[in-house]
């Protein structure tokens, strides 16, 4: 992934100088992301927290039901945990989260820190979004071994009035059971900061990375506790190509090893005759 250098600089100091993949900025009219390349343009920003990517993406794997519409799904090259100074850092989105192959792939990579990335809501079809934060955290600490760090979204009472979306869809957005949940679990499976409620907020916790290793000892699904005889998952890093190439000669070129085949052919005289009146070829 190609990167660009960034600097963050404020009246009294310059926060943040070095080379990133992407910065997420808290824009007026909505959130947007910045990448290598991207082209010039002038953008209102609002208060809020800026998003620097400096370690590499994950793309969501299956987009769900309406995303269909957006976006397709990510491969494998943006899949997996990503080395860190704390050790190995990973981050799914939304139902991914709750993927079990996914699941296991992250745990055999020994990821330390995961990061689930949730929406401000569930579909009115689904469960409360609040609800499957706090059993996909706990679930996936409790198989990993990692410390979770859930992130819920939030939609303001601004952002109710601009989506005009009636009153029943109103009362759905306001209802505190069906938004919020951000919490961080630790690898013992216990929540030790949150969860939060609908509102904007940033969570603290102090994470001792040695509980992981204590809880391990006990349950390790990619080491000791496990039968690679039986079970072997395995993942494809690649992104599919719809064209490519094989051998090396261009079009028209003979391989090497029929080069001097030709050139002989060219040079025989030709042959007589057959007694049956049709000449050699």
């Amino acid at each position: 992934m190609a990167t660009f250098h960034f600097d963050l600089v404020s009246p009294e100091k310059i926060a943040f100088s070095g080379e990133v993949d992407q910065v997420d900025v808290p824009g007026l009219e909505g959130d947007f992301g910045v990448l290598a390349g991207h082209s010039p343009f002038v953008a209102s920003v609002r208060p809020g927290i800026l998003n620097i990517t400096v370690n590499g993406k994950h793309q969501k794997i299956m987009p769900t039901v309406g995303e269909r519409l957006v976006h397709t799904g990510g491969y494998g090259d943006t899949f997996g945990a990503f080395q860190t100074e704390f050790g190995p850092m990973s981050g799914l989105i939304c139902g991914e989260n709750s993927n079990p192959l996914a699941v296991f792939a992250l745990t055999a990579e020994g990821t330390r820190i995961h990061v689930m990335s949730w929406p401000n809501h569930f579909p009115v079809s689904g469960d409360p979004l609040r609800d499957r934060v706090a059993i996909d955290a706990r679930s996936f600490a409790q198989m990993s071994k990692a410390f979770v760090i859930a992130a819920c979204g939030t939609v303001d009472e601004r952002m109710v009035e601009m989506l005009k979306g009636g009153p029943d869809t109103e009362m759905f957005l306001r209802d505190p059971d069906s938004c919020g949940g951000s919490c961080i679990v630790a690898p013992n499976s216990r929540v030790i900061a949150g969860p939060m409620g609908a509102e904007e907020g940033i969570l603290y916790a102090d994470c001792n990375l040695e509980i992981g290793i204590q809880m391990k000892l006990r349950h390790d699904f990619a080491g000791h506790y496990n039968r690679p005889d039986i079970f072997h998952l395995q993942i494809n890093r690649s992104a599919p190509k719809l064209y490519s190439v094989h051998g090396t000669n261009a079009i028209g070129e003979a391989p090497p090893s029929q080069l001097g085949q030709t050139t002989n052919a060219l040079l025989a005289a030709p042959k007589t005759d057959n007694d049956d009146g049709h000449r050699n070829t």
